[in-house]
């Protein structure tokens, strides 16, 4: 029977499993719903049943799997919901089994490993989740397997180097972790192998190039390390950010030089040996698959257990100078010298180095204890007996314990920092210049009573703008920034007069790299907020009079919150500092997480311009929430409370307890709910009703503060009914 494409609608009649004779059922590309009568399993002679691209709903029969004479079952491109069918192991005979494009989910049937005469098997672009089941190595005929666009996680199987006829391997767009098998070098017929969009690690393994029929290489997006072997460099290869190993690292070895004399400098402190900060996975994002199958909150990855983060109080570690000479004169004999506050560790004397030519100086030491953080200074020339073109990058200061924070340049911005922006000078030192930056922010952290410091390495030269995801050493430090030569920043040649000593846009995205959020994210303007104003026709409730930029503001945090994170003020405000002050001592790979800390019970005190309590207040909480990248208040409330006799409502918590993250926070019932850890849904517009209507708000900001100062059982937040209605409210 073939009726394809004939414009047919309804549903499949289950009559139809009454043609016990049927050998072949074509019911493809019409618009077929409903579901596939589980009666079709009564066709025991069908060889082909083709139901692909209709409107089918519901789940696979497991009564198909009585069908042993089946050759062919095409069921792909439908709205086909739940599991497959275990039973489909029992078609012994089948030779295709398509079944993509559909929102089928749980688990891949270890059964399907049974049916050893199937060359087709596709079961990509749906839901399925848990593990490649080692059993499917067991497709001895196989030619075309394709898994991709699911869920599925963990390894891929060694048992697929088994697979010997395979000529098409597509696992792409997936959760799969662990490293590449080496076992599918042993898959002569290999001819298309699509790994990209997982989260695989090691290396590519050698061994694939003997692989002699592949020409279809797709690796992109994934965790791997190392470079791709030359081999595959004439193929149909993606590979993102990696390398070809014959290619050269995209790294300058040398430094380019000042004309006119001698500059010794010293570019960068280095600490050996190197721990790892924390792979973070997020519930839709991360480093690896969530490991859990309900949101549980912001989680170390699972192989991450038992990873060393820091030395040990007294081990051994080495502090590395890394000096250059970076004039176009030799140096000359110079000495160095080690110390510690105004105690000498170490000094000596150096022969001298060459135009372009570097030298490292080591100290040993033993890690400080817990309660310690020494600042040690390196120094050339000490006596200054060499006349250089640069004098002040002589000597660094470097925090033994500061979060490393690896700095990359564009060979362009790089020479545009050589270029000094101070009337008078000429040049100047790239390297002195972030290490001015570092210096600065670790000035704001001591003025907010942190602990935290921060120290920089590295600061290499390259031609790859994303290096940061091309080295394994992304991993060893708590953060890595690229200063690149963008059109709209000082570092090309053209703006570079332009730049400022301290460039607080570097600043910021350095307090990325040490967790902090971008608070200005709930910030709210009009268009931003759908509720309307019950007191003002056409106006948007909770905003007032103030602008920002070109549009009128809603909501903007006051003063002590708006810091270096919101728009650039030169200090660290009272929610960015807590939360640091939450992590000090933790390795970085975190972000945001420390918006958690919420009080068990969150009431609002209803007053009146005068402080008196307001009962029988109708409080209706609008909240925000992310809408193309940006926070949305809409107007249905989330819930609504009325003040007691006291003026007092308590808020319900919404949500559930999450894990305690390595760094000690934990997602618990609050407010807010699943909290956003950029602070998305961390708003709320109160519409208040009494004997007037008014509109407040409620940040999870609030709630943070109140949490770090000691109110974790109970917090309680006033807010004010204000009859007649203020007409400007702006922050809280």
């Amino acid at each position: 029977m073939n009726v394809d494409s004939r414009g047919l609608n309804g549903v499949i009649p289950p009559e139809l499993g009454m043609l016990t004779g049927l050998e072949y059922l074509a019911l493809s590309l019409n618009g077929l719903t409903g579901v596939i009568p589980p009666e079709l399993g009564n066709l025991r002679d069908v060889r082909d049943m083709r139901l692909d691209h209709n409107s089918l709903s519901g789940v696979i029969p497991p009564e198909l799997g009585m069908l042993t004479g089946l050759e062919y079952l095409a069921l792909s491109h439908n709205g086909l919901t739940g599991a497959i069918p275990p039973e489909l192991g029992n078609l012994s005979s089948v030779r295709e089994l398509r079944l993509p494009g559909n929102s089928l989910s749980g688990v891949i049937p270890p059964e399907l490993g049974m049916l050893t005469e199937l060359e087709f098997l596709d079961l990509s672009h749906n839901q399925l989740t848990g593990a490649i089941p080692p059993q499917l190595g067991n497709l001895s005929n196989v030619r075309f397997l394709r898994l991709s666009v699911n869920m599925l996680s963990d390894g891929i199987p060694v048992e697929f180097g088994n697979l010997t006829g395979i000529e098409t391997l597509d696992l792409g767009r997936n959760q799969l972790t662990g490293e590449i098998p080496r076992e599918l070098a042993d898959l002569p017929n290999l001819q298309r192998l699509y790994l990209a969009l997982n989260y695989l690690t090691g290396e590519v393994p050698v061994e694939l190039t003997q692989l002699t029929n592949l020409q279809t290489f797709h690796i992109i997006h994934n965790r791997l390390s190392g470079c791709v072997p030359d081999a595959f460099r004439e193929l149909d290869t993606e590979i993102g950010t990696m390398r070809f190993c014959g290619d050269p690292l995209p790294i300058w070895q040398d430094r380019p030089t000042f004309e006119g004399g001698v500059d010794l400098g010293v570019a960068y402190i280095e600490r050996l040996p190197r721990f790892e900060r924390y792979r973070i996975a997020y519930f839709s994002s991360g480093d690896c698959p969530y490991p859990f199958e309900e949101f549980q909150g912001a989680t170390v990855c699972p192989d991450q257990s038992g990873v060393k983060r820091w030395p040990d109080p007294g081990e051994a570690v080495e502090l590395i100078a890394h000096v250059w000479n970076f004039g176009d004169t030799a140096s000359g004999p110079f000495d160095f010298e080690w110390k510690s506050d105004d105690r000498t560790l170490m000094k000596g004397l150096h022969e001298g180095l060459e135009s372009g030519e570097s030298a490292q100086f080591a100290l040993t030491m033993e890690w400080p204890d817990d309660a310690a953080n020494p600042m040690l200074t390196f120094a050339v020339d000490t006596q200054d007996q060499i006349g250089e073109l640069i004098e002040h990058n002589n000597t660094l200061a470097d925090w033994v314990k500061g979060y490393t924070l690896g700095v990359f340049f564009s060979p362009e911005a790089y020479e545009s920092l050589r270029l000094s922006s101070h009337q008078g000078s000429l040049i100047q030192s790239p390297e002195y210049w972030v290490h001015s930056n570092m210096g600065y922010l670790n000035g704001l952290l001591a003025r907010a009573g942190l602990q935290d410091r921060v120290r920089a390495e590295l600061l290499w030269i390259t031609e790859e703008e994303h290096l940061r995801y091309k080295n394994d050493l992304q991993w060893h430090m708590d953060g890595w920034w690229g200063i690149w030569h963008h059109k709209h920043t000082y570092f090309n040649l053209k703006n570079y007069t332009e730049r400022p000593s301290i460039d607080w846009g570097l600043l910021h995205e350095l307090m990325h790299q040490l967790g902090v959020i971008d608070i200005y994210r709930m910030h709210l303007k009009t268009n931003q907020v759908r509720v309307p104003d019950v007191n003002r026709h056409g106006y948007k409730a909770g905003c007032g009079i103030v602008y920002w930029g070109e549009e009128e503001v809603c909501f903007r945090f006051p003063k002590d919150i708006d810091d270096l994170m919101t728009s650039g003020q030169p200090f660290l405000g009272t929610h960015t500092a807590g939360g640091l002050r939450t992590n000090t001592g933790q390795r970085r790979g975190f972000y945001g997480e420390y918006l958690y800390d919420t009080p068990a019970q969150t009431t609002v005190m209803v007053v009146d311009k005068n402080g008196t309590l307001m009962p029988d207040v109708t409080l209706r909480f609008h909240q925000s929430e992310p809408v193309r990248g940006r926070p949305v208040v809409d107007a249905t409330p989330e819930f609504e409370v009325t003040s007691d006799e006291s003026g007092l409502a308590v808020l319900p918590n919404r949500g559930y307890t999450g894990i305690v993250t390595a760094t000690g926070h934990q997602l618990r019932p609050n407010p807010f709910g699943a909290i956003d850890v950029v602070g998305m849904n961390g708003l709320f517009l109160i519409e208040m009703e009494g004997s007037c209507t008014n509109y407040e708000w409620l940040t999870i900001v609030e709630l943070n503060l109140a949490y770090w100062d000691g109110h974790t059982d109970e917090a309680v937040f006033t807010k004010v009914l204000e009859c007649p209605p203020r007409q400007t409210i702006i922050g809280f």
